[in-house]
């Protein structure tokens, strides 16, 4: 029999509900699982049951409880995310929300006080142990009886460090009466106030927040009082909190920005002094936030819930003001790291009216934009009148070669298409966005193994003309096809839909550092080190042999190793084989190794590619890189399919990651290892791909690329460090990792240049906009023309000087060479980028070459400049151009278009009446009489409709 479910759940408040939604919306209905402590029973201590804490035990002489837990910054903890001048701090909010669970194990709900005497600054390596001291209930000062004293102290977790106490308080058991808040929300009298650009501005004071903790959505002011709103983010798990230290640190965002108290040159403001806090509603993750001053510089606040339910009370908080010598300096380039490509939900994007063309051919036309069968095509349709579009989309095709180098591979297609595009001088403004189908591993699905090597090649390309090329890789569902249009709108050089998601990549942390961790047994058999004959190969196998204890390496390379190297593998204990590099001797070597000592792990050392810039690529010079770099690990992965092996790694370089400006070959290799590391795992086998950053064990003649890479913010890996990295990589358990070491000054200095990427790293707010070069040319509006050219002179002189590392402007000359000052193409791009950014311009690729000094090249975009600043009528003209749009979609159904005419009517009427005193009409034409079609052919005539 059925079971009639409306009656049994009547009077329960139960509703329905939808079903779950798709896997990769990451919308989750289900409860998720938190790391605990796991079980302490054995230890003799119970379970704290609070995400930053581990355990508690009870002191039975003083009938106080200990809690205790351990805390780090390294990987993507939330916990690093939070920084005063670069330096990783827990919030107040965070020890405050600490008390407050302590509190909650003694029945002392109210936190009376609470002073924060140090700050609590998290270690670049390793961890903290972290303890809460309660004590026994006695009389506090006010003689309230039941309270506690409370110490929150930690020490380094190796070492025999003292402990250092952060802050002391007192509990008691009587709570804080609840006040309601505001019943009209926004309150009556309050004024906007502008949070757009409030983690900038908060960056620029020392307070370093990243996704977790940019909580502020809106604030109001009403005399003294700040109002504000707060929401937790989607990725923060809220769980386990009496409220979480993210959400309360933003209610004190606003009142950090627009009350009395903020931070002075060298100081930032902490909230330090907490009295009477009570937790009224737990686990909420968004909040109405109410801050009123008070006297000697204290305020209280108030939290509620949108329906203005109390939620956390502070009968007083005063801020204090900390100099930066109170903290360690920590900041600037850290330590090597491991970080993996993370995707995330893409920022809202507005709509965009740009107009779309497809490249391609058969099924293209199911975009339902116009196709063409290329450029050559494209360029003849322009000059016969069609629009030029804003974004020309190209479907990668879809072929699969056997091996990566083939001269049918997809990549290959698209280089000839990608070189040539920044020469296409109609399609200046236009950005090509390659179409791909599981070229990157997003949403849990292994990359495509014939389109990865696209992703590198237009990642590369991206970096070396911002704003010029982009990537969207389609999941191959129908929902992924009907928000493309909204992909193709995202501000992004790169995006993944999955099941109706738009996805972009942000790098962030594994949690794995230079130091060597749990990785595989190599010991016992043998290890087949290709490139590791010479250079960062050479290396490798050393360290194989020196730290795992490798006692049979045989190594493959293009050339003899030198007799030292032997020589050391030797005085370690190794017995070494050399080899060529060709795979079929390779495959006769590998059947001829003894089965006592059978082969039980590959190391490929992908060596440099072909490289150079984008217009100087051929096919034959990414065929040479692929034969180098990604033919060899496909070779391997088909000959080892039998074995059983304990790591399989692969190790490139940065460039398919992050700034590949000049090494597009080598970043289409190295993503193509990243998918096959990844299509390995997917089959059960082991599979590790190693990116790392510049190193100073690769070859740098003059060391000019990694003086480059260190202004750009990633300075070089030590020759240890990348060693520890490659350890760190054999146990990080992921497919893909990247090696680096990143200074965030550096990255923070680049400003709306800095990939998109490096977000997270750098611990920036969301980019925002210039508006192509607006404030520039606003500027430059006003004033007259000797002056706008001295003006520019000035801001090419400016980055001039950045993209050689040079402290001021003063050591550019303006009418010295760029070529004596010391550029090479690669610096010539980065200046280009530079200037292309900050005046909004289109820069040909060749500026530097053309415009060869500082004066030169202000004098070019002066030109460039000139026309739109002195054009007013390029602005109605624009919308009469998107007015010609929206009337050729009208569709001819008669009542429509007397609505249009009406309004058509009065429009030109008007128009008349301005410009020449009473409205005059075209000869000829009576629009009392005509009929609709009459009308519109008028109206096509006038706007130069076909």
């Amino acid at each position: 029999m059925g079971v009639d479910w409306a009656r049994y759940f009547s009077g329960s408040g139960a509703r329905r509900v939808e079903l779950p939604t798709y896997a990769f919306q990451r919308k989750p209905y289900w409860l998720r699982a938190r790391a605990g402590a796991g079980d302490v029973s054995a230890a003799g201590l119970s379970a704290a049951d609070h995400p930053l804490l581990g355990a508690v035990v009870s002191l039975p002489d003083a009938e106080g409880v200990v809690l205790t837990g351990r805390l780090t910054a390294d990987g993507d903890s939330w916990l690093g995310d939070h920084d005063l001048w670069d330096v990783p701090v827990l919030p107040a909010a965070a020890l405050t929300e600490l008390a407050l669970h302590a509190g909650e194990q003694v029945d002392c709900p109210t936190l009376r006080d609470l002073t924060v005497d140090t700050p609590l600054v998290l270690p670049e390596q390793g961890a903290l142990v972290l303890r809460v001291v309660v004590g026994g209930p006695a009389p506090d000062e006010a003689g309230t009886p039941g309270a506690r004293r409370l110490d929150i102290s930690s020490r380094p977790e190796t070492g025999d460090a003292s402990w250092t106490r952060h802050a002391t308080g007192t509990l008691a058991r009587t709570a804080v009466r609840e006040e309601p808040g505001p019943v009209e929300w926004p309150p009556a009298g309050a004024t906007v106030l502008d949070v757009s650009g409030a983690y900038a501005e908060l960056l620029e004071r020392g307070h370093g927040h990243g996704a977790v903790f940019q909580g502020l959505r809106a604030a109001w002011r009403r005399g003294d009082e700040i109002f504000a709103e707060v929401a937790l983010p989607e990725e923060a798990a809220g769980e386990g909190f009496l409220l979480h230290p993210a959400l309360l640190d933003a209610a004190t965002h606003a009142y950090l920005l627009h009350g009395d108290r903020v931070g002075s040159l060298g100081r930032v403001s902490i909230p330090a002094e907490w009295e009477e806090v009570t937790v009224h509603a737990p686990g909420i993750v968004e909040a109405r936030v109410r801050v009123v001053p008070g006297a000697d510089g204290r305020v209280t606040m108030t939290l509620t819930d949108v329906t203005g339910r109390p939620v956390l009370t502070v009968g007083s908080l005063r801020f204090r003001q900390i100099s930066r010598d109170l903290l360690p300096v920590t900041g600037g380039a850290r330590p090597e790291a491991l970080y993996r490509l993370d995707w995330v939900q893409a920022p809202p994007a507005a709509s965009s009216d740009a107009a779309v063309a497809v490249l391609g051919s058969g099924d293209a036309e199911e975009y339902g934009w116009p196709v063409h069968s290329g450029l050559e095509a494209l360029n003849d349709a322009i000059r016969a009148g069609a629009p030029v579009p804003g974004v020309v989309l190209f479907p990668c095709p879809a072929r699969n070669p056997e091996i990566p180098s083939q001269a049918d591979a997809p990549v290959a297609e698209v280089l000839e298409l990608v070189r040539s595009w920044p020469e296409q001088e109609r399609l200046a403004s236009a950005k090509l966005v390659v179409l791909t189908s599981g070229a990157v591993a997003a949403g849990g699905i292994p990359a495509d193994l014939a389109q990865a090597p696209v992703a590198g090649l237009v990642r590369a390309a991206a970096a070396e003309h911002p704003g010029r090329f982009a990537l969207v890789d389609l999941d191959g569902s129908a929902e992924s096809r009907r928000v493309l249009a909204a992909a193709l709108a995202a501000d992004e050089d790169e995006v993944a839909v999955r099941g109706g998601t738009v996805l972009v990549p942000r790098l962030v942390g594994t949690g794995g550092t230079g130091a060597a961790g749990s990785v595989p047994d190599l010991t016992g058999g043998t290890v087949l080190v290709t490139g590791g004959t010479e250079g960062a190969g050479a290396l490798l196998a050393r360290h194989l042999a020196a730290r795992h204890g490798v006692r049979h390496l045989l190594l493959a390379g293009a050339e003899e190793p030198r007799a030292d190297v032997l020589d050391e593998l030797a005085a370690l204990g190794a017995e070494v084989t050399t080899a060529s590099a060709d795979p079929d001797i390779l495959n006769a070597l590998l059947a001829d190794i003894p089965p006592e000592r059978p082969l039980t792990a590959v190391v490929h050392v992908a060596g440099a590619g072909d490289n150079g810039l984008l217009g100087a690529l051929t096919g034959e010079r990414l065929a040479e890189t692929l034969r180098r770099g990604a033919d060899p690990a496909w070779h391997l992965h088909r000959m080892t399919g039998g074995s059983e092996l304990s790591a399989f790694v692969l190790v490139s370089s940065s460039a398919g990651v992050v700034y590949g400006t000049g090494q597009a070959t080598e970043a289409a290799a190295s993503v193509y290892l990243d998918a096959l590391a990844g299509h390995r795992r997917s089959q059960g086998l082991p599979g590790t791909s190693l990116a790392l950053g510049p190193w100073t064990a690769t070859a740098d003649p003059d060391g000019a690329r990694l003086r480059r890479m260190e202004r750009l913010g990633m300075p070089a890996i030590s020759e240890a460090g990348g060693l520890d990295l490659f350890d760190a990589a054999l146990g990080a358990g992921e497919a893909a990792v990247l090696g680096a070491r990143f200074d965030r000054h550096a990255l923070r200095a680049i400003g709306e240049d800095l990939p998109a990427v490096l977000r997270d790293v750098a611990r920036v707010p969301a980019r925002r906009s210039s508006g192509g070069g607006r404030e520039l040319r606003e500027r430059l509006a006003g004033l007259p023309e000797a002056e706008r050219l001295r003006l520019l002179l000035d801001v090419v002189r400016t980055h001039a000087a950045a993209v050689l590392g040079h402290a001021s402007a003063d050591e550019v000359g303006p009418d010295r060479a760029y070529q004596e000052l010391g550029f090479d193409s690669l610096a010539a791009v980065e200046l280009r980028k530079r200037l292309g950014t900050v005046t909004g311009a289109v820069l040909p690729a060749t500026l530097v070459f053309d415009f060869p000094t500082s004066r030169t090249t202000a004098e070019f975009i002066a030109a460039e400049l000139a026309p739109a600043a002195a054009d007013p009528v390029r602005p109605v003209l624009d919308e009469v151009g998107r007015l010609e749009k929206a009337l050729a979609a009208v569709p001819r159904d008669g009542g429509s278009h007397d609505r249009i005419t009406a309004r058509l009517e009065a429009l030109l009427r008007g128009w008349y009446d301005a410009q020449a005193g009473p409205a005059q009409e075209p000869a000829g034409q009576d629009y009392g009489t005509v009929t609709d079609d009459e009308l519109f052919k008028v109206l096509d005539d006038e706007l130069g409709i076909a």
